[in-house]
């Protein structure tokens, strides 16, 4: 079980700062690349499946104030939230996703607060 991947770094981290224009064509090109290659040369370590916990950018952002810490507080804007909630929605739509095969993708709906909620997450895990 990992937070992140490859995967998630390209169709997500790494494609929301192309569109915010932090990568040039040049620079978008050799990204991709080099995430070809990793994707080719560890394809063994493929995953079994993702589970995107789909919540509503407000209620990350409150959830962010919740948790309270100081690299968080001010670093990250609603709009951040709302940017990436759209790239993990035009990744993610589908039921599967296909890179090295079929990846079977999960929505958990994240506006449900299940941290304390046994029933719930007992219903996740089924």
């Amino acid at each position: 079980m990992c937070e992140r991947s490859v995967l998630s770094d390209k169709h997500i981290f790494a494609l929301n700062g192309h569109k915010a224009g932090f990568f040039n064509e040049l620079e978008w090109a050799l990204y991709n690349d080099y995430f070809n290659f990793l994707v080719d040369k560890f394809h063994a370590n493929r995953m079994d499946g993702i589970i995107y916990l789909c919540a509503d950018p407000e209620i990350c952002l409150k959830r962010l104030q919740k948790r309270g810490r100081d690299e968080e507080k001010d670093a990250i804007q609603l709009q951040y939230l709302k940017d990436i909630h759209n790239r993990h929605e035009e990744w993610l739509q589908d039921t599967v996703v296909t890179v090295n095969g079929d990846i079977p993708v999960l929505i958990v709906d994240g506006n449900i607060d299940f941290e304390v909620d046994e029933v719930r997450q007992r219903e996740i895990i089924s």
